[in-house]
């Protein structure tokens, strides 16, 4: 066969090269220099560049050996630049070899580029430096903008080896800036006595923008009251100030106060205490210094309590003066106390007592309000309250449902017993479950610390295995707890079960998608199903199958004999179903009255079926270089033949040809 000029020149220049390049990795492999994937130039920091200004960047490798094929997807900010072209140069890494080109995919809304390359027929990948591509950048905006390699690498950015293997290398991202200098702008803190600030009270420079934090830290005996910013008063703590402008921030600290009125007990939760019952609560003050004056308000809830009397208590041997309103209606204790002398104490003191009738059942707040202490001058004298609470404890659970799991079952088999049961009180419970079939005992579950209000099912194992045939009644118990307040409803009877010794049991057997577990969108698959009869009487039922909850084909089958077995094929078209999708196959067999073995009436295919998207022979979700190189293997091949990969045979003709590289080229850059 004789060679035209042009394919003479071609083969003379690939020879040529295919030495250069030896010699070239011969040296690389004495040399050793790592591999780098980079942006050139790697930063563009300049102000004077504005909108609809334009520059250039290489995407460049160096120090690669037996390089064959790359893909690169470099990200940018939209919103800062735009790419209007993307190109391989004249002189790129793979200029003067046969490769595949591709187009590139420009994403000027994500802000991203994915562009790629292989060598095609080649014995061996090159070796050495260059660049890849190049690409124009269009300026949208005054900002910064990180020009970064996709992450990670070796996904949507990479290198291979003829072997198609990846290249371990160094990424080395690029950045772009027309963003003006910021300015300096100062933020000076101050405190008064009493605490001090993170960071510490001085003066700090920050640039225009910068988003400050002040905390405020009270010392012992001290509480943080305001910040003042530019005379400003905020209680946000800490405080973040934004830069830009210089600022002042100063912290005000007060004194803490010491002295507390508060009821005492705080909480009184008791299951005793039910409607007509009476307890009492204390009013107490600690840490007071020349107190004359008290002024005390004590509401309650009026449906929950009631008052009976009050006792005031001398301080310090002071006997008070006293003079008490008090409202049942609305619901509150009223005291003026006054002493003779001021007294002092250091320690808690009891002034007064309320004592209260309990009317129903619930919670109340005890409400200490309106509160003023005053010294001999009749100043006030700062101080807390604290409030106190009551809750009437409710003790009381149910069975509220009883429900088995059949109405019918073969003696042996195992029935769940599901019984709910509801905390109707207020406090947490803990007690037993039991179960019974007529009067025999099923078995017992422990529920614990069920909240109040909360309902929980327990399911009890009914194992009936030497149950005779016939008809019984489920019933559920629940202990009784302590002070239970209505035991009524802690028995239900509910449900009855059949006990049965009669055999009927289909059951799917396999199912089989041929020829593959997987296949591209647009192909037929055939789903092939066995089907048998494990009873004792002939049967008839419909066989479904589905993928995922889909329901797909629906197979009659009647009278099939005792013992028996049956198989049909059914034709799935999935054209209209989405790539890049996985789905179970499942074959389901009608239950027929009575049936033993429910379990084998659904078979799920133990592989799930991939939906692949058209090209992406290598599973990764898009198809790139990296499929084109995998089928390029392929090449030429059929289904006898050692290099043969189904996933190349994207047609499917059951060959490899330029028909499949070509659908996988038409595909390239797509994802899912």
């Amino acid at each position: 066969m004789k060679m035209n000029k042009t394919y003479q020149t071609i083969l003379v220049t690939a020879i040529l090269l295919s030495a250069l390049t030896a010699t070239h990795s011969q040296l690389l492999g004495i040399i050793q220099t790592a591999t780098t994937l980079s942006v050139k130039p790697s930063s563009i920091v300049d102000p004077s560049l504005i909108p609809d200004d334009t520059f250039i960047i290489n995407c460049s490798v160096s120090d690669v050996v037996d390089f064959y094929t790359w893909q690169v997807k470099l990200f940018f900010d939209p919103t800062i630049l735009n790419c209007t072209e993307v190109w391989y140069p004249s002189d790129h890494v793979f200029a003067g070899q046969l490769f595949v080109p591709v187009a590139p995919i420009i994403d000027n809304s994500a802000g991203y580029v994915l562009y790629g390359c292989s060598l095609m027929g080649a014995p061996e990948g090159i070796s050495g430096s260059g660049t890849l591509f190049q690409m124009t950048f269009k300026i949208k905006d005054v900002g910064e903008s990180d020009l970064n390699y996709s992450k990670p690498y070796g996904v949507d950015t990479y290198l291979l080896n003829y072997d198609l293997e990846e290249i371990t290398a160094e990424v080395q991202d690029g950045y772009f800036s027309n963003r003006p200098v910021p300015s300096e702008y100062t933020l000076l803190i101050t405190s008064t006595v009493g605490g001090t600030t993170d960071p510490l009270p001085g003066s700090y420079s920050y640039s225009e923008g910068t988003l400050v934090s002040v905390l405020a830290m009270p010392d012992a005996g001290y509480s943080f009251d305001h910040w003042e910013l530019d005379g400003v008063n905020y209680t946000l703590n800490p405080i973040t100030v934004t830069m830009d402008a210089n600022y002042t921030l100063h912290a005000v600290f007060s004194i803490a106060p010491e002295t507390t009125v508060y009821v005492d007990p705080s909480e009184i939760v008791d299951p005793t205490l039910v409607p007509s019952s009476t307890f009492s609560v204390n009013i107490s003050i600690n840490y007071v210094e020349n107190l004359l004056t008290c002024y005390l308000n004590l509401s309650y809830e009026t449906n929950i309590l009631s008052w009976i009397g009050v006792k005031v208590f001398n301080v310090e041997n002071v006997t008070p003066t006293t003079n008490a309103i008090m409202n049942d209606e609305i619901g509150y204790v009223y005291l003026n106390i006054t002493y003779p002398i001021p007294v002092t104490t250091l320690t808690p003191k009891a002034l007064f007592m309320v004592i209260f009738h309990v009317d129903s059942f619930g919670a109340s707040i005890l409400d200490l309000h309106d509160t003023q202490l005053l010294d001999e001058n009749g100043n006030p004298i700062p101080h807390e309250t604290v409030d106190g609470y009551f809750f009437s404890l409710i003790r009381d659970v149910s069975i509220t449902h009883v429900v088995p799991s059949r109405d019918w079952a073969y003696a042996s088999w195992k029935l769940n017993i599901t019984v709910t049961v509801k905390n109707l009180g207020n406090l947490t419970e803990s007690f037993e479950v039991e179960a019974y079939y007529d009067d025999q005992l099923i078995d017992v579950i422990t529920v614990t610390d069920l909240s109040p209000e909360a309902e929980v099912n327990v399911t009890i194992i009914w194992d009936t295995s030497g149950v005779s045939e016939g008809n019984y009644t489920i019933k559920a118990l629940a202990t009784e707890v302590p002070y239970e307040y209505d035991i009524t409803n802690n028995v239900l009877i509910d449900g009855k079960v059949q006990i049965m010794e009669l055999v009927h049991d289909v059951a799917v057997t396999n199912v089989i998608t041929l020829p593959y577990s997987w296949a591209y969108q647009g192909w037929h698959v055939n789903i092939s199903v066995n089907v048998a009869n494990e009873g004792n009487f002939s049967e008839t039922f419909d066989v479904k199958l589905f993928y995922d909850t889909q329901l797909m084909y629906s197979h009659y089958i009647m009278n099939l004999l005792a013992g028996q077995e049956t198989n049909f094929t059914y034709t799935w078209d999935i054209s209209a179903l989405q790539a890049c999708t996985n789905y179970t196959i499942t074959a389901e067999a009608t239950q027929v009255p009575y049936e033993y073995n429910a379990s084998n009436n659904i078979y799920v295919v133990d592989t799930v079926f991939k939906i692949k998207l058209l090209g992406d022979l290598n599973d990764d979700y898009k198809v790139d270089m990296l499929d084109i190189a995998i089928a390029q293997e392929a090449f030429g091949t059929f289904t006898s033949d050692p290099r043969w990969n189904p996933m190349a045979d994207v047609n499917p003709d059951f060959k490899i040809n330029l028909r499949d590289i070509a659908i996988i080229a038409r595909n390239f850059g797509k994802t899912c």
